[in-house]
């Protein structure tokens, strides 16, 4: 899904369905992610004689017809290339921004690896920091920073000193700020002046 948002200026080698010319080899993906989020519409790659099956058993989940025209002359536009890439420049230049916040506000408290693309920052909490008081001071600081044990399938084989920031949605002015806020909430679990009722 994450797949066409990378920013690193390198491309990603060829998908296999593509290099083997479609000859037993199929991909599947989603528009959802690189058009629109709440746009729960896939494609599927492969073999013609392969896909005529999978056609007869094709299930829509009952997206409406209009979405799927708009969507073909989307395709057909030629316009997905470029609106992809205007899309992964946006999103580039908030996981910066984010990040180079972090960096400022929050060293003392957190490390993380900037990611090379996607909607999310996974940030993990120095030693004594526990990611529910710390989701807790951020919401009082006004800020969303879920403890990351949330997006784990099985918690107990997971690293549960993390959280995860999502920069899709915020606004590129607002990220320093958010930064900040983070900042503050941490500190006042690390000094003590925030803990968690019981």
């Amino acid at each position: 899904a994450y797949s066409e948002l990378r920013f690193p200026e390198t491309s990603l080698p060829k998908d296999l369905s593509t290099m083997s010319e479609c000859h037993g080899v199929i991909s599947v993906g989603t528009f959802s992610k690189v058009i629109a989020t709440g746009l729960r519409v896939g494609w599927i790659h492969g073999d013609p004689r392969v896909l005529d099956h999978v056609l007869r058993m094709r299930f829509d989940m009952g997206n409406s017809p209009l979405l799927h025209y708009m969507l073909a002359d989307f395709m057909s536009s030629g316009e997905l290339d470029s609106h992809i890439e205007a899309m992964r420049g946006l999103y580039r230049d908030k996981c910066r921004a984010l990040a180079n916040g972090l960096r400022t506000y929050c060293e003392p408290y957190i490390t993380f690896k900037e990611p090379e693309g996607g909607f999310f920052m996974w940030v993990n909490l120095r030693d004594g920091l526990d990611p529910q008081s710390v989701q807790a001071a951020a919401v009082e600081e006004g800020l969303i920073a879920p403890a990351g044990y949330a997006f784990f399938p099985n918690q107990d084989e997971m690293d549960t000193r993390n959280i995860r920031l999502a920069y899709s949605w915020a606004r590129l002015e607002d990220l320093e700020e958010a930064s900040k806020r983070l900042g503050r909430a941490c500190e006042r679990v690390a000094t003590g002046e925030f803990t968690l009722a019981s």
